[in-house]
């Protein structure tokens, strides 16, 4: 148990973590834990102001506060400008929405096996038999990786994720997965250089003649698309259909309305309501002033998306879940050069799966349910349901 009001690295699976937000922005919106020496941020305008001000708290050394630079060279969530821009700007063509797009019928299609699959068997797990099977096989297409590989992928990735909250040490099984992931899309960088498709991973090591991204960060790319591309989506679909459960109503409107904009308005309330990435950490360049409190040059600042997102000076009764409340922008995929290059393709992997789901099943009764065990991560290991599907 944390000493602290809030601990980055133990309240994010924790129940009451949205109390807690509440807390600190009312009384604390410029927090310091002491014990893990971390200042952290959690109103709205003030996160949102921080995200855009990369100068004054910049990405480098890392965004985690347990292992800084995880995934090594390459991995640009990590860097400022300018290698950020020279390495974002390899691969951003391929995240656009139009280029995103070209992929939907194939999702279609994959999302129609897994169902038809989950139809079969009734009694699933949705976290790791639905949320967690699209976001692997379609970062896996996109980068270019075989589908034969998908199994393999799936399982060292869950060992990747694995963390313990509270404790600063990454554990030896996510080292270990870490390890591997990275062995096997080195020995897929050298195949492609040898046999390009035009895929992502083809584009990084094509990229490679004009030292951007160099060998050793073209692994780093392929490692930070594979393990954020598909932790978030994964998170993102588990949260919407526990959050859409408790909801009939909503539930109700997406089978009676299959407008593109239903969908789209429920996706965007779930990325508010349960943020999938909790909160990222910033560095602070030069000391600065917040809420009349003085932080350091050199200090770790963490941005608090999920309590930004719920803060009320923003959002009318913003604890609750509601599709209809008038669109204003959030931060669950962050803000400024360095908000989530992956967000269209996390948008549209949820508006094909999600009404797919719930129009296929008439009732699905969620029992037993896990936390993911992640200090960043909000989302769900085990969502074990009983489908009935509709005849």
């Amino acid at each position: 148990m944390t000493r602290e009001l809030y601990d980055p690295l133990f309240h994010t699976p924790q129940e009451n973590v949205y109390e807690i937000y509440a807390i600190l922005r009312s009384n604390h919106p410029v927090y310091c834990n002491k014990q893990r020496n971390v200042w952290c941020l959690t109103r709205y305008a003030d996160v949102r102001s921080a995200a855009k001000d990369w100068k004054t708290y910049g990405n480098a050394p890392g965004v985690d506060i347990d292992a800084p630079n995880y995934m090594g060279p390459g991995n640009f969530i990590d860097a400022d400008p300018p290698r950020h821009d020279v390495l974002r700007n390899v691969v951003q063509p391929f995240f656009l929405p139009k280029a995103i797009a070209e992929f939907e019928s194939d999702f279609v299609r994959h999302v129609k096996e897994i169902i038809e699959e989950l139809r079969e068997r009734q009694r699933v797990d949705l976290a790791q038999d639905f949320a967690w099977r699209l976001p692997i096989w379609a970062i896996s297409r996109l980068l270019g990786a075989p589908e034969e590989d998908d199994e393999m992928t799936q399982r060292v990735l869950l060992d990747v994720f694995v963390r313990h909250p509270g404790e600063t040490s990454v554990p030896e099984r996510a080292e270990r997965g870490l390890a591997e992931l990275q062995a096997y899309l080195a020995e897929l960088a050298a195949y492609k250089r040898r046999h390009p498709d035009g895929r992502v991973l083809s584009r990084m090591v094509g990229a490679e003649a004009k030292g951007a991204p160099t060998a050793e960060e073209t692994v780093g790319m392929a490692t930070m698309f594979f393990i954020a591309g598909s932790e978030t989506t994964y998170a993102l679909l588990g949260n919407a259909l526990k959050v859409f459960a408790e909801n009939p109503e909503v539930l109700h409107g997406l089978r009676q309305d299959e407008s593109t904009e239903c969908i789209q308005a429920a996706i965007e309330e779930t990325l508010r309501y349960e943020t999938p990435v909790q909160y990222l950490a910033r560095t602070v360049r030069s000391s600065a002033v917040l809420d009349g409190i003085e932080i350091p040059e050199g200090a770790r600042l963490i941005l608090v998306w999920a309590a930004a997102n719920r803060d009320p000076d923003h959002w009318e009764n913003p604890d609750k879940f509601d599709v209809h409340r008038p669109f204003q922008r959030h931060v669950g995929f962050g803000e400024g050069i360095h908000s989530c290059i992956g967000a269209p393709l996390a948008r549209l992997e949820a508006r094909v799966a999600l009404p797919m789901f719930v129009r296929t099943f008439a009732e699905y009764d969620i029992g037993r349910k896990v936390r993911l065990n992640s200090h960043i991560i909000r989302g769900w290991e085990k969502l074990e349901a009983i489908l009935v599907p509709n005849d």
